[in-house]
């Protein structure tokens, strides 16, 4: 021990990526909907008194629920998604990806793009 005490996380009433999982493949709510909630909890962080600012970058919310409507699409067809596809997720920026900036958090890297 260092003698921090420990931090109290808050409790959360938002569903786990399995039980998101589960639900989609239910059909209890869409990938559309996963997906607007998402982008509906970083817009609502932005405006907080004390952000947390954790998004480097967001997504395009039309190409994020373009891809979102895609999934629902193929689960209504039967479709074998792998087990995450249609659950929101954060890339940290240390990875390159195709149409966002990869700046690894460093003012050095400010808009890189890969």
């Amino acid at each position: 021990m260092t003698g921090h005490s420990p931090v109290a996380l808050p409790s959360s009433t938002e569903p786990t990526a399995r039980e998101s999982a589960a639900a989609l493949r239910a059909g209890r709510v869409s990938a559309v909907e996963l997906a607007e909630r998402a982008l509906r909890r970083i817009r609502e962080d932005g405006r907080a008194a004390q952000p947390v600012d954790a998004w480097a970058a967001v997504a395009a919310e039309d190409v994020v629920l373009s891809a979102a409507a895609e999934v629902d699409r193929d689960l209504r067809r039967g479709v074998d998604l792998h087990p995450l596809a249609g659950i929101p997720y954060g890339v940290k920026d240390l990875l390159d990806t195709a149409d966002l900036p990869t700046e690894a958090g460093s003012a050095r890297w400010r808009g890189r793009r890969p």
